[in-house]
């Protein structure tokens, strides 16, 4: 009876060590081109790919074929982190130059507005003639004057 218990359990045992070892193992190429190694079949294929039966213990030998791309090389790494510098730099001189012209116009803006609230107050305003010599402008230039100058402020204020 002994016997029979022995020849049992090394049935047993045997039937699963055989069993893992005739496992089916997949291979096929995805979509961007890589080699898959799987243990379930490619999905919607139906079973009509190519199936290869290798025993476990071959099976943990070979390694699998890597499914994620190949790192970049560390010339493009650098070439790329470069480049991105050169960019945070063109970006932050555009915003300083941005910034500049903005104050720029602010004050602009500011000049013209004074200028404009001088002519309207009805102080005496003077403009340099021809060799310089400050000339008191009359009511008409005076006028003349307040108008350029409100474009002026509607131009340089303007958002």
């Amino acid at each position: 009876m002994q016997k029979h218990s022995l020849f049992a359990i090394a049935l047993v045992v045997g039937v699963a060590v055989v069993l893992p070892a005739s496992a089916q193992v997949y291979k096929w190429k995805d979509e961007q081109g890589r080699t898959v190694i799987s243990d379930k079949p490619r999905p919607g294929s139906g079973g009509h790919e190519q199936v290869t039966s290798t025993p476990q213990k071959d099976h943990l030998q070979e390694k699998p074929t890597q499914t994620v791309t190949p790192e970049q090389s560390i010339a493009d790494k650098e070439l790329e982190f470069r480049k991105r510098q050169q960019e945070q730099r063109e970006a932050a001189a555009k915003a300083e130059q941005d910034r500049l012209a903005a104050e720029q116009k602010a004050e602009n803006c500011k000049r013209a507005q004074n200028y404009l609230q001088a002519l309207e107050s009805g102080q005496r305003v003077s403009q340099p003639d021809a060799s310089g010599a400050l000339i008191p402008m009359d009511d008409s230039a005076r006028q003349r004057a307040i108008e350029e100058q409100r474009a002026n402020v509607r131009s340089q204020c303007s958002g």
